[in-house]
């Protein structure tokens, strides 16, 4: 079974999770925070700064072991960690306040392979619903499946295919089927009204929507995509717009100029790199 890859994480990410969950509405102080698929714990590092309680789950106990080592060097002591799938949450009922999933959803169908993709995912996202407590949040980070640059060739980092991520999912099916042997597409990701409906229909209210600027990998800035204004100052706030692809998906393909365009005709949600969705558990 492939091992989900480790990203570079910048060192401002976890504040601007931060930052999007206080601009939400939700308050860290005295809360429990999960984060599903918490790789070497980065980003929760930050949340065990300002929270009552952390604790990071990831099926590798690699990336475990060296979550653990650096909370304990950081004499963070609030820090747990558990070996689990993100499909099967082996957690009581309403035991958390707040759930991170980053980067984390396209691979949980890794572990269960000959099932549908999306049901997959139905069930692990109505599993973290089950665990929130009332009015609890998830925090959720996927790369879009129709960033602007896959429609150039550019090739998905999670499958190595070109084009993979924006076929119709059966003709998708076919050509994974042919090269990897399993009968689904499983890395998928979701473009932003697919995201909207699986996480409604998993039972959670969308509060805010956000993406990550330059790129999914360098977060400099996160604007909310469904507010204009916002997008273009945090775009014009960002000195250094290098017109290359970064190793993680980038919105500097094109200059300012190209996305505030599509950005004033309601497109560039659709088009950007990445979509961070705060959502509340429905009650």
């Amino acid at each position: 079974m492939p091992q989900r890859k480790m990203c570079v994480i910048e060192m401002n990410r976890g504040e601007n999770y931060i930052e999007m969950l206080t601009s939400s509405g939700y308050e860290l102080q005295d809360r429990t925070v999960l984060d599903v698929g918490c790789g070497h714990g980065e980003v929760l590092m930050f949340f065990s700064k300002k929270s009552a309680e952390t604790i990071g789950l990831d099926i590798n106990k690699d990336f475990l072991r060296i979550a653990k080592k650096k909370a304990k060097n950081s004499s963070q002591e609030n820090f747990n960690a558990l070996v689990a799938n993100g499909k099967h949450l082996s957690l009581k009922d309403e035991c958390v306040d707040i759930v991170l999933m980053i980067g984390a959803l396209e691979f949980v169908p890794l572990r269960d392979p000959y099932s549908e993709p999306k049901e997959t995912h139905l069930e692990a996202l109505k599993g973290i619903k089950r665990i929130l407590r009332k009015n609890g949040a998830l925090l959720l980070d996927i790369e879009n499946r129709y960033w602007i640059g896959f429609w150039f060739g550019i090739k998905d980092h999670h499958t190595g295919m070109r084009f993979i991520t924006i076929l119709p999912r059966r003709i998708a099916n076919f050509i994974y089927k042919r090269k990897k042997g399993t009968p689904f597409y499983l890395e998928r990701t979701y473009s932003y009204f697919e995201l909207n409906e699986i996480l409604t229909n998993a039972g959670f209210t969308i509060k805010k929507r956000f993406t990550a600027l330059p790129s999914w990998g360098c977060n400099k800035e996160i604007p909310d995509i469904d507010n204009k204004s916002d997008f273009n100052q945090k775009i014009d706030s960002i000195e250094t717009w290098k017109p290359f692809i970064y190793e993680l998906y980038s919105i500097c393909l094109f200059p300012k100029v190209f996305w505030k365009i599509l950005n004033s005709l309601g497109l560039a949600k659709f088009f950007c790199s990445n979509l961070i969705y705060v959502s509340k558990k429905k009650t």
